[in-house]
């Protein structure tokens, strides 16, 4: 007789978001119970796996933010052994209009939700930071940033990120929580919203698909580290699975500038057009890009997706009728949840 292997519960913020619903996707897929909390600010109904919406094989999904002061009873009641923390503010202009917003769910937010790991007995954290943000603007004569080099951030985004990673080494050192802190480059791919200016890669496409112009900020000749979202779903599994603790570069060590990156859309999707220029944006560092060989050497990760063949699954993403379908199911089924299992509204200590 052959036993049924029952897979870790995993809770996952932000899993109606750009990265973190493909990392849900990955997991369901893998056997996992999911329980996903995301409070459909950023993220999309439409982005969430129909398994959790449906509750199925113990996962679920709470419409809630990480500064809730309720958020230890999902954890009291899921019991989850591992937490992907992926939700937070991810506008880096944003947070240098609004500092104290940035720190409101980055940095509180980010303890609330410790504190409550911390109270449940997780086993581990994985992080999503941020190495463009955290490593601040690239030295002259360095090529990328190593695994080792100083953060100098130069953002309030890049310092709200840092502060978290030091609580996750102090949660380490306290209570003896694993953690990983996976510092991303620049993040594209399907389900990368277009509306924020946090994703030039999905906004030059989606004004490409409109017949739009586009905007470059600044000469177009900064540089940028461009990472396929799935190799860093994968980076995500492989930390989950690993027993290291510390943090962790995930880049590609590419750098592309912008006028190149404007120039592989031209050429992905056979409309040659010229941008526009304007004035470079406060906060904007001039080149980044990640050295990944640490992260190789110690996970076995590298990435796998090129930069124009990323583009040219994103291209063919947004035209395809079956995302179309199951986005449209997605947000019925999402429409079928009742007020009461959205929000998960609390009476005498239970739901």
């Amino acid at each position: 007789m052959t036993e049924t292997v029952t897979k870790p519960k995993i809770l996952v913020t932000g899993g109606a978001g750009f990265i973190g619903s493909h990392l849900v996707d990955r997991l369901v897929e893998d056997g996992h119970p999911v329980v996903v909390v995301d409070n459909l600010f950023a993220g999309r109904a439409a982005n969430i796996n129909p398994k959790v919406l449906r509750e199925e094989d113990g996962s679920r999904f709470y419409q809630m933010d990480i500064r809730d002061h309720e958020l230890h009873r999902v954890f009291a009641i899921e019991n989850p052994e591992y937490v992907f923390h992926l939700a937070g503010q991810i506008d880096l202009r944003l947070s240098v209009q609004d500092p104290i917003h940035d720190i409101d769910i980055n940095i509180i937010g980010g303890i609330n939700l410790l504190k409550s790991c911390v109270h449940t007995s997780v086993k581990k954290i994985i992080f999503a930071s941020s190495g463009g943000a955290v490593y601040g603007e690239l030295p002259v004569g360095v090529e990328k940033f190593s695994h080792n080099h100083a953060p100098a951030p130069v953002s309030p985004y890049g310092h709200s990120k840092l502060v978290f990673e030091r609580h996750l080494g102090y949660a380490k050192d306290a209570y003896g929580i694993d953690y990983m802190a996976l510092r991303f480059a620049n993040v594209y791919g399907p389900r990368q919203e277009s509306s924020r200016e946090c994703g030039v890669i999905s906004i030059f496409i989606q004004n490409f698909l409109k017949g739009k112009e586009s905007v470059i900020n600044g000469d177009g000749s900064y540089t940028r580290d461009f990472v396929y979202v799935g190799d860093c779903v994968d980076a995500c599994m492989r930390a989950l699975h690993s027993n290291v603790t510390g943090v962790y570069n995930i880049g590609t060590g590419v750098r592309t500038s912008i006028n190149d990156l404007f120039n592989i859309l031209v050429t992905v999707s056979g409309d040659h057009r010229e941008p526009q220029y304007a004035p470079a944006k406060k906060g904007d560092v001039s080149h980044s890009c990640l050295d990944y060989c640490v992260t190789r050497d110690i996970l076995g990760w590298e990435p796998k997706v090129a930069l124009d063949e990323g583009v040219r699954r994103i291209f063919t993403w947004n035209t395809d009728p079956e995302y179309v379908t199951r986005a449209h199911e997605n947000e019925l089924l999402y429409q079928t949840l009742s007020p009461h299992q959205r929000c998960r509204h609390w009476l005498h200590g239970s739901y």
